[in-house]
């Protein structure tokens, strides 16, 4: 089933107007107005729902430490993808081929084919 979003201006149409929903509040309770300290910064941001990272970026990390070698360097030579790293810090959750491929070659040592 396609669901399709109207386009209003497109048709040269006025989108149809859509009142607010008022808050369930009674209009006689009194609303309060927090005050907040300057001096204190901005508010807290919220944690993420979640934090996931691949298991096997603890290990590539431990081991980049140990050979001095740029994550750009060690994707491209690993898996083809310079960005591999990097998409693994942000939150990639790669394949079991590119983990074997990347387990493999840091069990070699770094050496390239």
């Amino acid at each position: 089933m396609l669901i399709f979003r109207q386009n209003h201006a497109a048709r040269g149409e006025q989108r149809p107007y859509v009142a607010p929903i008022e808050e369930a509040t009674p209009a006689t309770a009194p609303r309060h107005r927090v005050k907040r300290n300057s001096l204190a910064g901005p508010p807290p941001t919220p944690a993420k729902a979640w934090n996931y990272s691949a298991p096997v970026l603890l290990e590539v990390e431990r081991w980049l430490k140990q050979h001095n070698l740029s994550a750009a360097k060690f994707g491209r030579q690993a898996v083809g993808d310079p960005n591999l790293v990097s998409d693994l810090r942000g939150g990639r959750d790669p394949s079991s081929k590119v983990v074997a491929r990347i387990r493999a070659f840091m069990a070699k040592g770094g050496d390239h084919d």
